[in-house]
Formats: structure tokens, sequence, C-alpha cells
């Protein structure tokens, strides 16, 4: 049988943790290096544009909607309606956010262009439908 010290044991231990190499996290291991952005085909681009469209589109021609039904009678959400006020100040706030909306995408365009391509596909959509 064998018989070790602790001190033996504790010998062992610390011979064992040298040899074990040493983790360094990724992020500290190219500290001078500037970060790469990931290269980003054009169709996913585009994809994404055109999702950002279709739904400040879809959006905006609910905010119209919203805005034409609050002001012609006859419709359920008219004058004299139970929800005229609640759905017909809905669109109204729609329709006169449009166009701050575009303006804080033009400064945004470069950093989001997916937010730019949104608020000017709702701007349009909300103003050509409350119009109509």
């Amino acid at each position: 049988m064998a018989v070790t010290t602790f001190q033996e044991r504790l010998a062992r231990i610390e011979a064992r943790q040298e040899t074990v190499p040493q983790h360094t996290p990724a992020r500290f291991c190219g500290a001078g290096k500037p970060a790469r952005r990931k290269a980003v085909s054009r169709g996913s681009r585009v994809r994404s544009n055109l999702t950002s469209m279709a739904t400040g589109g879809v959006l905006g021609v609910l905010m119209g909607v919203l805005m034409q039904g609050a002001v012609q009678p006859g419709s359920p959400w008219g004058p004299g309606a139970e929800y005229s006020a609640l759905l017909g100040m809905t669109g109204m706030g729609g329709l006169l956010g449009a166009l701050p909306l575009v303006l804080i995408s033009v400064y945004l365009r470069r950093s989001r262009p997916g937010f730019f391509f949104f608020s000017v596909a709702y701007a349009a959509a909300a103003i050509l439908t409350a119009l109509i």
C-alpha cells in the first residue's frame, strides 16, 4: 500500500496544474486588432429592406384607413360611433407621427437602413391612403 504525505499530494496537484494551459477569452487575444464586420450578401440586404418597406406600407395603410373611417359618416368607427374618438386619435397620431419619423430615419440612415425604408413606406402609405 502506498503511503503519501500531505505535502507530496500538494506537490503532485501543483505539478498537474502547471501543465494545464491558461484559457484567455477571445476578446482579449486580439486587443490591438479592429473588429471586422461580417459581410452581408446583397440578396439578404435587399430582402431585409423589402421586408421593412412592406411592413411600413401595411402599417401606413392601416393608419390611413383609420383616418378615413374617422371622418366618413356610416363607417363602423365614424362620427357618432362608440369608438370613434379612440380610433380617430390613433389614426391622427399615426399620421402626424409619420413625418417626424421620416426625419429621424434620414438622420439614422447610415446606421439603420431598414428603419429608413420602413419610415418612408409608412409615411407614403399613410398620407396617400388618408388623402384618397
